[in-house]
């Protein structure tokens, strides 16, 4: 099986010479394709379970005048009168 190289990443790149260098080109084409499924496999993402549960604590302050949350990362909390 071969694998099409511009599909991969800037640092998946790097993996097929590393392969084919020590063990031959055949033996290092086969690598590449398990190595490629393996990570495929592998890199679904996986959720923080912190960031859930601080995502549901302040889900209830969502219309509160004094606590801005923001867009993305972005949490501003004001104090005072």
């Amino acid at each position: 099986m071969a694998v099409d190289e511009n599909t991969l990443t800037k640092g998946q790149l790097r993996k097929p010479n590393s392969l084919k260098r020590p063990v031959g080109e055949a033996l290092g084409e086969e690598d590449l394709a398990k190595w490629v499924v393996q990570q495929t496999a592998a890199s679904a993402p996986k959720s923080d379970p912190v960031a859930g549960t601080i995502e549901e604590a302040l889900a209830g302050f969502a219309s509160h005048k004094s606590i801005n949350l923001g867009v993305g990362d972005q949490v501003f909390v004001t104090f005072g009168r």
